[in-house]
């Protein structure tokens, strides 16, 4: 590709700027970033590939299983995941090992000089490569690359012999990450459930809705109200408002302890606890955004405090259901801690006044993944770890495995609300629905940090549209006009577009993940719709070909 627009950056990999890929081969050259990428199979082997004929730069030598350069929009990982699949016809996770600068000259007016992240993956099944990109491909043992390496040095790349130095010089660490790795290429003997699991998660998720309501309810209605009147007018509102509601955390947890401890989990008493105090956990997100924007009523707010109750009402409710299960408890404790202590230092990063953050998008995305894993990903994961606890700490691998998948789906959540937050008409057949009312609507881009959305179209905009983005972010207003433009720009700047695509691509490697579990196949199955079921920014689970009255009296 002649028409790349390469990542210009320093000896500390700070991003100076963009330039076409001609210009930073041309001559000494000019440091840019890139990517070299080392797959592994079950025996430990290593995938070389032997570059094209018609490559520029050394065409003929032995290479790393794949390397490319990272594009502005990219990381050093998702670049690695992007060319994956273009050169050897199948896709893998990618782990970050190490960084190296070099700088090589292949004839006096050409060479490489990049900043180079090592990339590690496995993969065990079948390679179509791209015959344009490459004239054969290997798998060989290390020792006899190193072997060969040493023997006959001309047939092979500079970057693999360096990426080979950086696989030793961190060869723990290596082994830690493709171990990691390796537990999503165990294959699972038990059979798949044939039939299309939708229509029964829809049914499980309506009876888990239910039981929750019923477990608040009595709760709230011989326990609190009874302590604490003051609660019964302020609360009143989101009680009304969540009944009936599909209460996708609570069912998340419900799935996960249905892999730990069996299908029959939700007839435990304690276990309906459990659930109703993650849905009150919840909620008490909800409770800081009243607070926040200012929608609660004043004195209901002073009720609350002259009783002696802290803000987060709805997490001290929870800790009260769980409160004879110490290890339980405990887990909802630092999950209070977490709502208490608000964001970490590096969500203030993410603002449209930082300029690093807006040129760099590695750096964004470190920032932004942070932010995800903070407002959803640790929340579900904790959900998983209190299945582990309730189980007796069975099954140490299932735990580990679980809480990442877990993990993984709330960033993903947490991005499909920020595409949400600006989609304001259908695009495709599936088109995101905000509960949000309109005033609500652009929230993040007028108050919130800088998502991805908000990244994608400042960068693809014009200056002119840059300063109004500014203006919006600086005094958080956005009238009717203001909002038509926001909405203009994020679909035209193909925003929208690329953001499905990721999403889709995020989905089918939380997907695969799953499918590797060794759980019982039905369970499998129904983590699968949890995931598959996420086509709108208020959760809102539908299904294809079903009817309403068929759909087990959900309320929405």
């Amino acid at each position: 590709m002649t028409n790349e627009t390469l990542v210009m950056v320093d000896n500390e990999d700070n991003v100076l700027g963009r330039e076409p890929r001609q210009i930073c081969h041309e001559g000494y050259g000019k440091a840019h970033r890139a990517i070299s990428t080392l797959i592994f199979n079950h025996k430990g082997e290593v995938l070389l590939q032997q570059r094209s004929k018609q490559k520029q730069l050394w065409p003929g030598y032995w290479d790393v299983s794949c390397a490319t350069h990272v594009h502005p929009e990219e990381t050093y990982e998702s670049a690695g995941e992007r060319r994956l699949p273009q050169e050897l016809g199948f896709a893998r996770e990618l782990e970050y090992l190490a960084k190296f600068q070099y700088q090589i000259n292949y004839t006096p007016n050409s060479s490489e000089n990049e900043m180079c992240a090592l990339l590690l993956g496995k993969y065990d099944g079948a390679i179509k490569s791209n015959g344009n990109e490459i004239k054969d491909y290997k798998w060989i043992r290390l020792d006899d690359l190193v072997y060969d390496i040493s023997a006959n040095p001309e047939k092979f790349t500079p970057w693999l012999k360096l990426s080979l130095e950086e696989l030793q010089k961190n060869r723990a660490k290596a082994d830690e990450i493709l171990k990691e790795l390796s537990l999503f290429e165990k294959k699972i003997k038990k059979p798949e459930i044939g039939k299309n699991l939708k229509e029964e998660y829809y049914n499980l998720l309506t009876k888990v809705g239910k039981t929750v309501d019923e477990v608040v309810l009595n709760f709230y209605e011989n326990e609190i109200f009874r302590e604490f009147p003051e609660k019964k007018q302020l609360y009143k509102k989101m009680l009304d408002r969540k009944i009936g509601t599909q209460k996708l955390r609570a069912m998340a947890a419900y799935l996960a302890f249905m892999a730990f401890n069996g299908e029959k989990i939700l007839d435990d008493e304690k276990v309906r606890r459990i659930i109703a105090a993650v849905e009150l956990e919840n909620w008490s997100n909800y409770e800081l955004n009243w607070v926040f924007d200012g929608k609660s009523n004043t004195r209901d707010i002073l009720a609350i405090k002259e009783a002696g109750l802290a803000t987060h009402g709805f997490m001290n409710d929870a800790l009260r259901l769980v409160w004879d299960m110490p290890e339980i408890s405990r887990t909802f404790l630092e999950i209070n801690d977490r709502v208490h202590r608000g964001w970490t230092p590096e969500l203030y990063d993410l603002t449209l006044e930082n300029k690093a953050i807006l040129s760099d998008f590695e750096k964004f995305w470190k920032a932004y993944e942070i932010r995800n894993i903070e407002a959803g990903g640790q929340f579900y994961g904790n959900y998983v770890t209190l299945a582990y606890q309730y189980s007796g700490h069975k099954n140490d691998l299932l735990h580990k495995q679980l809480k990442k998948i877990y993990q993984d789906f709330g960033a993903y959540v947490q991005i499909v609300n920020d595409i949400g937050d600006f989609a304001l008409k259908p695009k495709d057949s599936r088109p995101f629905v905000s509960e949000k009312v309109i005033a609500d609507q652009f929230s993040d881009l007028r108050n919130g940090p800088v998502t991805w959305p908000t990244w994608l179209m400042y960068n693809r905009c014009s200056n002119e549209d840059r300063n109004f983005l500014h203006s919006v972010a600086i005094n958080r207003e956005l009238d009717s006009e203001g909002q038509a433009r926001v909405s203009k720009l994020f679909y035209e700047t193909g925003t929208y577009d690329t953001l499905c695509q990721a999403l889709r691509t995020k989905k089918q490697r939380l997907e695969q993940k799953i499918h590797c579990l060794d759980i019982e196949p039905r369970t499998r199955g129904l983590i699968k719709s949890m995931i598959v079921m996420i086509p709108s920014n208020r959760i809102v689970h539908t299904l294809d070909n079903i009817q309403k009255e068929s759909q087990g009296g959900n309320e929405k």
